[in-house]
């Protein structure tokens, strides 16, 4: 029943066990059926993919069958008639209005358009090149686009990495990303919130909408210490920082380091005026460039070093007679008013008036001085606004205690880390790169985003900072005191005869 002997075998007791295959029984479906069946699955599919391409292209399919539709309900006469006058309306669009235009509308479309024409083709060689592609169980995994969006000075590709990959991992490669898109540069920005999981944004620049010199930016009429307006970002976006904190704008010779300051100044005009707020500079080349705005200057130190040390030595008395005020009335920061303005000490030449100086005790008193200010004097409205060109630390031993850094042209790569961040470059700010040509751009990393962003500071021609000064000189005006020397407050024009 199971099994029989096999013949020829020596061991007749050794059998071979037959199996029954059982089968299933087979009904047979005939041919129209069948091709009916296929003809519907065919359909099925077809159709759901024709619907995800309608979708998916929604902004050349709609306007389509927009068309399609009247050309069909209402005749080609009417249909081309209310495509001239849209054409037209869209003309005189981008013709009144070109910033709305490309914000609402062309920047759209021109985006879709390097997405599938630009970027599609070799987005997969470059990725395999760069080695942010993974080959695994013999097959080949690819970082996918999700979307791409278009800004003043180029594209914004969102992109879905792989797992296990960070966006560190594409930073390393922005500079070639920007030579494989034929691009000036390329920019890497994580994106934050649930959404951004696995995502990542490169910003490909394809135009500088900042090679033009920015005009100086309207005065506010009451400035805001935590939202002061300074510089144009790309788009023509204002800038605002927050001098609570403690400001350092580094950058080499020529590179507009005094850009930075007046628009800082410009932006605290209107307080100076009402004496809310009272400014001391400390210019260590000779007041060449702080001399220009004096009447805006509570205080203005040039040349010699003394001069300045004790002028520090009395701001961090100040400081401390605030602290009991405050620890008095149980107040923790301290409130601006005519009587007892806020401080802003504008420092031009960092660097040669803290390192280079060759008098040991005046180094060590300047020194001592700006260490207790930048680590106590944020609570008691005592802020430091510091621009040098070196910024190792031999130079700037106490950098870490400036919060708001501004990077502007620098000579060499590692001196970035040094300002911003130590991944700053593989972030996309290459201060370094920055042509001479180009006076007053820089790098900085706004509050609540530890990504750098490009801007550009106003300039200030000397008419215009005589004007300022002349405009917003302070309503009750104290003496200004010059190394020591007390002069009455007078134009620019009369000082420097």
């Amino acid at each position: 029943m199971f099994g029989k002997p096999v013949a020829g075998d020596r061991h007749p007791e050794r059998v071979v066990m037959s199996r029954s295959v059982l089968r299933k029984p087979t009904m047979g479906i005939p041919w129209p059926l069948y091709l009916l069946g296929q003809l519907i699955k065919c359909l099925y599919w077809g159709g759901s993919w024709g619907l995800k391409c309608y979708l998916r292209f929604w902004w050349v399919t709609m306007p389509a069958t927009v068309v399609g539709y009247g050309w069909w309900r209402y005749g080609w006469g009417l249909t081309v008639s209310i495509l001239a006058a849209v054409a037209a309306g869209l003309a005189v669009w981008w013709w009144r209005h070109p910033a709305t235009f490309s914000r609402w509308l062309g920047w759209f479309y021109i985006a879709q358009w390097r997405r599938w024409f630009v970027f599609r083709k070799p987005w997969y060689p470059t990725c395999a090149n760069l080695g942010l592609a993974v080959a695994f169980d013999g097959d080949r995994y690819y970082p996918s686009i999700i979307k791409v969006r278009r800004d003043a000075e180029g594209d914004l590709v969102t992109v879905r990495m792989l797992h296990g990959q960070h966006p560190n991992d594409w930073a390393k490669h922005a500079a070639r990303f920007a030579y494989a898109f034929n691009a000036l540069s390329c920019r890497v920005r994580s994106v934050s919130g649930r959404r951004g999981r696995n995502r990542i944004v490169l910003h490909v620049q394809v135009r500088d909408s900042l090679v033009t010199t920015i005009a100086p930016l309207p005065v506010p009429a009451v400035p805001d210490l935590r939202r002061l307006p300074v510089a144009i970002q790309a788009g023509s976006k204002k800038v605002f920082i927050s001098l609570v904190t403690h400001v350092l704008i580094a950058g080499a010779s020529g590179a507009g380091k005094g850009s930075v300051l007046w628009a800082i100044v410009a932006g605290l005009a209107a307080g100076v005026r009402d004496g809310t707020i009272r400014l001391y500079g400390f210019d260590a080349k000779g007041g060449v460039e702080l001399i220009n705005g004096e009447p805006l200057f509570h205080r203005l130190y040039f040349g010699d070093p003394e001069s300045m040390a004790g002028a520090l030595e009395d701001l961090v008395k100040t400081m401390k007679r605030r602290q009991e005020t405050l620890r008095q009335r149980r107040q923790r920061t301290h409130e601006a008013t005519p009587g007892d303005p806020t401080i802003v000490i504008v420092i031009d030449e960092f660097g040669a008036m803290i390192a280079y100086l060759t008098d040991k005790k005046l180094k060590e008193r300047i020194n001592a001085a700006l260490s207790l200010i930048l680590s106590q004097g944020r609570a008691v409205g005592v802020h430091v606004v510091a621009a040098l060109q070196d910024p190792r630390k031999e130079i700037l031993p106490f950098r870490n205690l400036f919060t708001t850094r501004i990077a502007l042209r620098l000579n060499e790569e590692s001196e970035v880390g040094l300002i911003l961040d130590d991944d700053a470059v593989d972030r996309g700010a290459a201060c370094h790169e920055i042509p001479e040509s180009l006076p007053g751009v820089a790098y900085m990393m706004l509050e609540g985003d530890q990504q750098p962003v490009r801007l550009r500071f106003p300039y200030h021609d000397d008419t215009q900072l005589a004007e300022l000064g002349q405009q917003y000189r302070p309503a009750i005006n104290p003496p200004t005191v010059l190394d020591g020397q007390v002069l009455d407050i007078k134009p620019v024009y009369e000082v420097n005869r």
